[in-house]
């Protein structure tokens, strides 16, 4: 069976959480943040709870002071996005302790290096950089869960532009929200390195 992204990004961070503690975790409305004992941090967006109470996470009070790979393990929660949430803020705290490739400043969509012969699908509204992907003439399809993004296209339709393109562009909110499927010959550890 194929793992889901969740599981790929748990196994690939969990071998750095040996011997650290969770010392904080907030919950904000638009952010969810984790601080490990060693000072990183990792924040995630915030996802809605459709609870229907005022308890949105049930672990939340007895989060701090626990083992991370604990707080991890919540972004393979299949049910409740906050935890998921929860577990990307900790797995992105966790990243920060493994070894990182050199940093530029040079904006990544000139390191990406997008001609007018590709095709790029992007997942999630990116406003910011539409105008820079239109102006390479390139074919780009914008695959967004909110209807009110001007020139999108349904999840439906995202499926099968994902499968086609040479570029694909993915807010890490899918990961929270579950909407995000990984190709199969997609090597996870690779994309880890150059991000």
């Amino acid at each position: 069976m194929d793992k889901t992204i969740q599981q790929r990004i748990i196994d690939y961070v969990k071998p750095v959480s040996d011997g650290l503690v969770v010392s904080d975790v907030r919950i904000g409305l638009g952010y969810t943040s984790v601080r490990l004992g060693n000072d990183n941090i990792g924040i995630a967006w915030t996802a809605q709870s459709n609870s229907g109470s005022c308890t949105h996470e049930q672990k939340a009070g007895t989060l701090a002071g626990r083992a991370p790979h604990e707080l991890l393990e919540m972004l393979g929660n299949p049910i409740n996005p906050l935890s998921r949430s929860i577990g990307l803020a900790t797995a992105n705290a966790l990243a920060a302790g493994l070894p990182h490739p050199q940093t530029t400043t040079t904006d990544v969509l000139e390191l990406v290096n997008i001609q007018a012969s590709d095709h790029v699908t992007m997942v999630g509204f990116f406003g910011p950089l539409i105008p820079s992907l239109r102006r390479t003439g390139c074919r780009l399809d914008i695959q967004e869960l909110a209807d009110d993004k001007p020139g999108t296209i349904a999840p439906e339709e995202g499926r099968a532009s994902l499968s086609a393109c040479s570029v694909a562009i993915i807010t890490a909110t899918s990961i929270v929200t579950g909407t995000m499927i990984l190709k199969n010959h997609m090597d996870f550890e690779t994309i880890c390195l150059k991000d």
